[in-house]
């Protein structure tokens, strides 16, 4: 008898600055069967730069939504490397997870002058502190807080140092 293993769908939750992008790498180096799906990169490879264009935000969304699906289609684990902040953006991802078994990663919220200390420090991208300052704001009141039963696994990463 051939057990076949489903497949895991890692959404993380975090802002923007909390280490969703490092443990994402982390996890995709660890392990030749999971894959990371990052918006970000998505955005790049259509702009041919690091910017961020509302106007393509659908068309990211959809390319996104596509890779996930049919990476996991192939068996893939795959990691969603954005913020999903909002009920809405996860439940994207668990309707295109189909039977794979859904992980929800949480990033702890550290305050603010934490976070806009570490971003001036490690990538400030060419923003001034009140820049952060209010994109930290902004982060934190799109906040809905994740329905942990819709997941069958939830992971509660470390703080960084």
């Amino acid at each position: 008898m051939t057990i076949i293993r489903k497949p895991n769908l890692y959404i993380l939750f975090g802002i923007i600055g909390s280490g969703k992008s490092t443990w994402a790498f982390c996890e995709t180096m660890s392990s030749a069967r999971t894959k990371c799906v990052c918006m970000d990169d998505i955005r790049y490879m259509l702009h041919k730069r690091k910017v961020y264009v509302t106007s393509t935000d659908q068309v990211v969304l959809k390319i996104s939504q596509d890779a996930v699906k049919r990476l996991l289609e192939f068996g893939y684990d795959v990691v969603v490397d954005c913020g999903n902040l909002t009920e809405g953006v996860r439940q994207t991802w668990l309707n295109v997870a189909g039977d794979a078994k859904k992980v929800l990663v949480k990033f702890p919220l550290r305050e603010k002058k934490w976070h806009v200390n570490h971003r001036m420090e490690n990538d400030a991208k060419g923003k001034d502190r009140k820049y952060w300052e209010d994109w930290y704001d902004m982060q934190v009141a799109q906040i809905e807080p994740p329905k942990e039963d819709d997941y069958d696994l939830v992971i509660k990463a470390r703080k960084r140092r």
